[in-house]
């Protein structure tokens, strides 16, 4: 909370830890070397930056990213891995760097992260007393009324915080269930 009243400056800060976190877990998940996971940080702290500081640059410092991934396993000469090792820190990089754009959302951010995690909760909780029909086989522990439960706490949460539009509703409803469905894919 703290990061958010600073400002511009504090949502940076934080989209910095987060990627970098996110790219040691997504690295770790991935199986790829602990080189691969520090050149991926690299470069979407990078980009986070480049977001706050020269908006108008961020496609070429992602690009510049995606050469960073694709060369970390190619100048180790990785010729039984290397395929897995770009193709994971390109996924890492595509998948990663729309936070990046944390800052410029200011509070609606801090609306996003609670309507998605009160939906999680409802989601969690609603999903066995409800029951009904599984949502996918990548988590099969979900069903669609948890699901369906968990959009509309969203939805009212977004509302209870002064932050629902139809882009926050669509994020926290309908892209919240689906980016916990890729993470468990991958």
């Amino acid at each position: 909370l703290a990061l958010f009243w600073w400002g511009e400056p504090g949502l940076a800060l934080l989209a910095v830890v987060v990627v970098v976190v996110a790219a040691l877990e997504l690295g770790a998940m991935l199986d790829v070397p602990r080189p691969d996971r520090l050149v991926l940080a690299a470069a979407l702290v990078a980009v986070v930056l480049t977001a706050w500081l020269a908006p108008e640059h961020v496609v070429q410092v992602a690009g510049g990213g995606a050469l960073a991934v694709v060369a970390a396993p190619v100048l180790a000469g990785d010729a039984e891995h290397g395929l897995h090792r770009v193709l994971a820190g390109l996924l890492g990089l595509a998948w990663l760097v729309p936070l990046a754009g944390l800052g410029s959302l200011g509070t609606t951010a801090l609306a996003l992260f609670v309507a998605v995690s009160v939906a999680d909760v409802v989601a969690y909780f609603a999903g066995p007393l409800l029951k009904g029909p599984r949502l996918s086989p990548l988590s099969p522990g979900k069903r669609w009324s948890g699901t369906v439960a968990g959009s509309l706490a969203a939805v009212a949460a977004l509302a209870a915080l002064g932050a629902l539009t139809w882009p926050t509703a669509a994020a926290a409803a309908v892209g919240g269930p689906v980016g916990d469905l890729f993470e468990s894919m991958v």
